[in-house]
């Protein structure tokens, strides 16, 4: 690819690490949602996609020395490159599995709130319906003793009169 071909990947490589961050902020936020409604300590926080991108920036970074320094090779660098290519894989594979596994949870627990709210309502519901039956018979008896106060003083009038 000659000398052309070593700078127009330089240039990708520095494209791809702009790519790289804007990609991790999408997937902490994604990571941060399919958490949020699960339990805390079900939260794998959203420091697992940054080790992705740290090893991708990593990768991109020795790939740009290996293509700055061609001709002479540098094999500890070259074989550091392609640990670090292994583990962005990695870590980018785990990132994936980690947001459908909360996806699934904060379906799950969602479901689950719901639920408990819904409980929480139809317990809520007694209470009120119980609270009314308990107000009505407390005004009830207040109407009866009053009419039988009423009684008792037409009936005290007319005694009287």
């Amino acid at each position: 690819y000659g000398f052309k071909g070593r700078l127009a990947y330089q240039s990708l490589l520095v494209y791809d690490s702009g790519f790289l961050l804007a990609r991790t902020v999408v997937l902490c936020l994604l990571m941060y949602y399919a958490f949020r409604s699960a339990p805390r300590w079900a939260r794998p926080g959203v420091w697992i996609p940054m080790f992705s991108t740290a090893f991708d920036l990593f990768e991109n970074t020795l790939l740009y020395a290996l293509l700055a320094l061609y001709p002479r090779r540098i094999e500890a660098v070259a074989q550091l490159a392609a640990y670090a290519i292994l583990w962005k894989w990695v870590w980018l594979w785990f990132t994936v599995a980690s947001l459908c596994f909360g996806l699934l949870a904060g379906i799950y627990f969602g479901f689950h709130s719901l639920l408990a709210d819904s409980v929480l309502m139809d317990k809520d519901k007694e209470k009120r319906e119980m609270d009314r039956r308990h107000l009505n018979a407390a005004i009830q008896r207040a109407e009866e003793t009053k009419a039988r106060v009423n009684r008792e003083s037409r009936k005290q009038s007319k005694k009287n009169a």
